[in-house]
């Protein structure tokens, strides 16, 4: 029987405080202790919000992998949701960063001005924008559940 995942266990696991639970699901402390982007969230003043992982891609494997140790996602399904919703980002990056530049060569990867630099080296969205990356991510997610 397929896992119901919701729009608020997706969220939770980007910025519930530690040991917050939803169901089964300890969304609150899955990596490391903590959601995974909750200590940048826990800071009122902080208006991006960013992992310790650098890469868009990194996050989503890391997310993908709990995922999979919860049993909502398939192993095998594992690089369709990544890339799925890694694409789904980058076609989106006006609504995460619109002052950015998109560039898809490898000439301005390391230009900070530029999309693929927030994508590639230096993944953060603003606060404001967080809804949106989780409806971005709960779609994939609902695309690949068991």
């Amino acid at each position: 029987m397929p896992k119901k995942v919701s729009h608020t266990i997706i969220k939770s696991m980007l910025i519930a405080p530690p040991n917050s639970f939803i169901g089964t699901y300890n969304v609150g402390s899955w990596l490391c202790g903590k959601s995974l982007l909750y200590t940048t969230f826990k800071k009122f003043e902080c208006g991006n919000l960013y992992s310790d992982m650098k890469s868009l891609m990194e996050n989503l494997e890391k997310i993908n992998e709990q995922l999979i140790m919860w049993g909502i996602l398939q192993n095998s399904k594992k690089n369709d949701f990544v890339n799925y919703t890694y694409s789904s980002v980058s076609k989106n990056w006006e609504v995460f960063w619109p002052n950015l530049v998109y560039h898809n060569n490898e000439k301005f990867n390391n230009d900070a001005d530029t999309v693929d630099y927030k994508l590639n080296n230096m993944f953060s969205i603003k606060r404001d924008n967080l809804d949106d990356f989780v409806s971005i991510l709960w779609f994939s997610v609902k695309k690949y559940t068991i």
